[in-house]
Parts: structure tokens; C-alpha cells; sequence
């Protein structure tokens, strides 16, 4: 009777330890991940289209965060290092996809006044940027930040 009970007891115990641990796994921190970026070459005056897929237990995200990181041998001064994104209104939802498109004149291009190069379009060096990004929510909570692959973009 008492390995009966015994027995009972840790199988009772297991289900519940299961349960726990199956319970929503979102968190309250908000979570993304890059799903494409395209096109990886951006010719002059193309735009860059980045998309993300986030997950947020609350459904509550307020910004964007990305902050260009130009990684030529040659540095320069740069423009439009950081860009701030204020995410709409929308049906509070725990995950979906966030699209952004970075416009060649207004936030893709970084260096000031690039450098000259033998061969590359119109003469001037491209820039080569890595994008890292962050998301909140609402109450200030932040994702952890990810960084894209390489991007070149072409002078125009």
C-alpha cells in the first residue's frame, strides 16, 4: 500500500512539474530576430527592406531601435547613425513580423564625404554597414540586440 501511494504521489508530482514547465514560454521581454534583409548589395537610390518576426507576451511594442554601424578601413563622418522607429498602433498581438524600409537618401547612406575608388560606381567608395537592432514594449522593456550580416551600399 505505502509503495502504492509512494508511486501515486511522484507520478502526480511529474504531471504537475510537467505542466508547469509546458506553460506559455513567451516572455515579458520582448523578443526579434531578423527573418530577411534585401537586397544585401543596395544599388544607388535603391532602398534596403528589413524584416523582423518579434514575440512579446503583452503584445505591447513601442519602438524600434537600429543603430548603422559603417565598417570601411577608411573611416569617415557619418550620417544617419542611429534611427528611431515608433512602431503604430496595432491589435496587441504576441508575435507577427515588424517590415522596415530605409530610404537610400534619408537613412541608408553613411559616410559624409566617401572616399574615392577606382572601378566602383560613380568613383566613390561604398559603404558597408551592419545594422543592430533593438525593440521595447510599452513598460520599457527591451530585447536583447541583434546585428545584421553585411550590407553594401552603392554610390550613387
Amino acid at each position: 500500500m505505502r509503495k502504492l501511494v509512494l508511486y501515486s504521489s511522484i507520478l502526480i508530482l511529474s504531471v504537475l512539474l510537467v505542466l508547469a514547465c509546458n506553460k506559455d514560454n513567451i516572455e515579458t521581454r520582448p523578443s526579434v530576430k531578423i527573418k530577411s534583409i534585401s537586397p544585401m548589395q543596395v544599388p544607388g537610390n535603391g532602398d534596403l527592406q528589413i524584416n523582423l518576426t518579434f514575440t512579446d507576451k503583452q503584445g505591447d511594442l513601442d519602438s524600434l531601435f537600429l543603430k548603422k554601424i559603417r565598417t570601411n578601413k577608411d573611416q569617415r563622418p557619418t550620417q544617419f547613425d542611429s534611427i528611431n522607429y515608433q512602431i503604430p498602433e496595432f491589435p496587441e498581438k504576441s508575435k507577427g513580423e515588424i517590415r522596415i524600409t530605409i530610404q537610400y537618401n534619408f537613412g541608408l547612406l553613411s559616410a559624409i564625404n566617401p572616399a574615392s575608388q577606382v572601378g566602383a560606381p560613380n568613383g566613390k567608395e561604398p559603404d558597408t554597414l551592419i545594422f543592430k537592432m533593438y525593440v521595447k514594449d510599452k513598460a520599457k522593456n527591451a530585447s536583447d540586440t541583434i546585428f545584421s550580416d553585411p550590407v553594401v551600399v552603392e554610390r550613387q
